[in-house]
């Protein structure tokens, strides 16, 4: 046995999936055809050959396979008792690799709500500039001819047009806010996430055949 970096056991996964990869693209042929006893295949000189390099290629693939299982099973053990902190939130391993999968997907929905938020308050703002254009038109055709412009009488009309077009822009949940605040907090965790795998994926080690 011996003992590795989870560094160094994601990096040993890779490379033995693509030796594993390897051998089968070499062994192009893990049974073959002889014609009045002579073996259809240019690479070996014999059936001894073909059969004996066929055996070690298997033998090697199931030893390849086996480490590659072993090392990834580890690796995924370790990923779920490992924990650390990252911006300010006590995560395992697997948690924090899910979270940062996630992230663009999240940040997606934030950005996305944010949108709706700003059509919202632009259309608020419109039907609020509408408003104030109606009440001025309002005033005037009440008003017009009448030099006197009492100020009470204006009033009561302003008061009596926005009474009958009232606008409330409905956010009692703080939307805004809410938005602003999950987005900094994605950014911060994203800021910090690979360091911190990076970092504990070099300080955690598992014990692997040798």
């Amino acid at each position: 046995m011996k003992e590795i970096s989870l560094t160094r056991a994601l990096n040993e996964v890779k490379l033995t999936e693509k030796k594993i990869q390897a051998v089968n693209a070499k062994n192009k042929g893990w049974i073959v055809t002889t014609k009045n006893g002579k073996l259809q295949n240019a690479q070996f000189d014999n059936i001894e050959q073909f059969n004996a390099s066929v055996k070690a290629d298997k033998q090697k693939l199931k030893d390849l396979i086996k480490y590659r299982n072993d090392v990834k099973s580890k690796l995924l053990t370790a990923n779920v008792v490992t924990t650390i902190i990252i911006a300010g939130e006590t995560l395992t391993i697997a948690e924090a690799i899910d979270r940062k999968n996630f992230a663009s997907t999240e940040m997606y929905l934030y950005r996305d709500m944010n949108r709706d938020v700003d059509m919202a308050v632009n259309m608020f703002e419109t039907q609020q500039t509408d408003l104030d254009t109606k009440v001025e038109v309002t005033i005037n055709k009440a008003l017009e001819g009448d030099g006197k412009k009492d100020p009470a009488v204006i009033k009561g009309i302003e008061d009596s047009v926005r009474a009958n077009n009232k606008l409330v822009l409905e956010d009692k949940n703080n939307m805004r806010t809410w938005i602003t605040d999950k987005m900094e907090s994605l950014s911060e965790f994203l800021n910090e996430v690979d360091f911190s795998l990076s970092e504990v994926n070099a300080k955690t080690t598992i014990e692997v055949e040798g």
